[in-house]
């Protein structure tokens, strides 16, 4: 006789909403041109997201996508028509462009019709085959010198010395970059303070081998072909300060040689005497208090860009810091000098006590964790198994485990191993929004009936809907009196190299396995 086996019942899991881990917040793609199309209506076939819902999210976008659909056959009309008019004499893309009936030749150097026609094959047609004459070297002019190369890729790179991410969106600056020339040619130049003596002077003979401009004798006459002058010339533009024995890998030149062009290139009447320029500094009316200078426990205060300009930082010369009273950071241009630059804490490494963990650390009472270049003696510029720095945990990712189960009110988060008291459980990651963004979000998340968001400051927000990690699950507690709460961190706004991060930080030891708990706040419940 057969044996009947049944297999156990099993509830349905819970309902949830997933989203897209992430380790780092991020910019929304709003400022881009693809993001200021809607693309389709969201909840199209709910009745609950009902018109007027959908005309007060669509009045957040420029275009609706599906009235401006592009044909390529028109497209490719367009490009002949441009063609036989530039056969007139006088006829320029610009006058072309006035009129106002075809598509704009050329936006920008990735964008316009010109651009649209060289990314497809061509259609077969009677006229010749021929491209227009001027283009694709007009929109490609700035690549046939070495510098202007570098101006065209550097903006695909994130400017934050901490990020080696291309094409960043958590350190881009949250609006459209200026693409004007003056504007980069500033930040991409900078004015040399070394002459050729001085940098035989800081330089032991030897360094780079037998070719080492130190110990060869200086030749005059040496030649080298345009394409080499460019790129030895474009690199001197953007950091002139280099050694030789550096550029010479560049350059794949000899260093001695490198050293020679240099002289000619750079004169010593060029360079720039940057020895008063402290004295220079502090004569000048400096900030009485700084913006972002704040208590421990929160921030007032929205980082701005990297000063860009050249000479020394002053209110006259246009220093965004200066003006917004806040202190030179790593990404600055300034010289390491300047005197608006923040110093660091002085904390020293004591067996008998952990560094860096109270208010008596300089980084620590406004708020900031210490930086790795600037706090030398607190080593936390070393690794986590070696740093005993206590104030450097977010940057190095020093989190707790955390599982996401289910609890008393739908998912939560239980943490996997031992906390103790101040220590780092994790860092609450989302999207920053600022109130143009927040707005479209926020339509959506009523709809949802779901709130994540978490203000960094006034007019910023990181909201964790779409993207973020498994600190969106903790479940409120109220905070109570000390001795009875059941809350078991809390969370901080800390200014970590240049930005604005969450962390949540343990109040009390809190054992593996338990379920982490705080206080959402009173604003949270106002707003639901």
């Amino acid at each position: 006789m057969a044996t009947k086996y049944f297999a156990p019942r099993m509830d349905p899991a819970r309902e949830y909403e997933s989203c897209t881990p992430s380790i780092q917040n991020l910019w929304p793609r709003r400022y881009e041109v693809e993001h200021t199309v809607l693309k389709f209506f969201p909840y199209a076939n709910d009745s609950t997201f009902d018109d007027d819902k959908r005309e007060d999210f669509a009045m957040d976008f420029e275009f609706l996508a599906w009235l401006d659909v592009q044909d390529p056959d028109l497209e490719v009309v367009q490009y002949e028509t441009v063609k036989c008019l530039l056969a007139y004499p006088g006829v320029t893309f610009d006058l072309i462009d006035s009129f106002k009936i075809i598509s704009p030749l050329i936006v920008t150097e990735q964008s316009g019709l010109l651009w649209e026609i060289s990314q497809r094959d061509s259609l077969r047609w009677t006229s010749d085959d021929t491209p227009i004459e001027g283009y694709p070297s007009k929109c490609q002019k700035a690549r046939e010198d070495e510098l202007g190369r570098i101006k065209v890729t550097s903006k695909y790179f994130c400017p934050s010395l901490n990020c080696v991410h291309p094409l960043c969106r958590t350190h881009t600056p949250p609006f459209p970059p200026d693409e004007s020339p003056s504007s980069s040619d500033v930040y991409l130049t900078e004015t040399p303070t070394l002459t050729s003596d001085q940098l035989l002077s800081n330089r032991s003979p030897g360094h780079c081998g037998s070719d080492c401009f130190a110990i060869r004798a200086p030749i005059r006459d040496i030649v080298w072909d345009d394409h080499a002058l460019q790129i030895l010339n474009a690199i001197l533009t953007i950091t002139p300060d280099s050694m030789p024995c550096q550029l010479a890998i560049a350059c794949r030149k000899p260093c001695y040689e490198v050293f020679a062009q240099r002289r000619k290139l750079i004169l010593d009447t060029d360079v720039l005497d940057n020895r008063n320029l402290t004295d220079m500094q502090t004569h000048r009316r400096m900030p009485k208090h700084f913006a972002d200078v704040s208590g421990p426990n929160g921030h007032d205060f929205i980082p701005n860009a990297p000063c860009q300009h050249i000479g020394p930082c002053s209110k006259n010369i246009g220093c965004e810091c200066w003006s917004t009273a806040m202190h030179c950071q790593r990404n600055c241009r300034c010289s390491p000098n300047c005197v608006l630059r923040w110093r660091g804490c002085r904390c020293k490494t004591s067996s008998a006590d952990q560094p860096c963990r109270t208010a008596k650390c300089a980084c620590v009472k406004v708020g900031r964790e210490c930086d790795p270049e600037l706090c030398r003696t607190c080593c936390a510029s070393r690794s986590r198994s070696e740093s005993t720095c206590r104030n450097v945990a977010i940057q190095q990712g020093l989190r707790k485990k955390i599982m996401v189960l289910p609890a008393t009110y739908g998912s939560g988060a239980f943490i996997a191993e031992n906390a103790e008291t101040h220590e780092l459980i994790g860092e609450y990651i989302g999207e920053i929004q600022d109130s143009a963004a927040a707005h479209t979000a926020q339509l959506l998340n009523d709809h949802r009936k779901r709130k994540y968001g978490f203000t960094l400051v006034d007019d910023r927000i990181l909201d964790a809907l779409i993207i973020s990690n498994e600190t969106r699950f903790p479940n409120h507690a109220p905070r109570g009196d000390k001795k009875h709460s059941k809350t078991n961190f809390e969370a901080k706004v800390k200014y970590v190299n240049g930005q604005l991060r969450i962390g949540f930080y343990a109040t009390k030891s809190i054992r593996k396995g338990r379920e982490l708990l705080f206080d959402y706040g009173e604003i949270f419940f106002e707003d639901s």
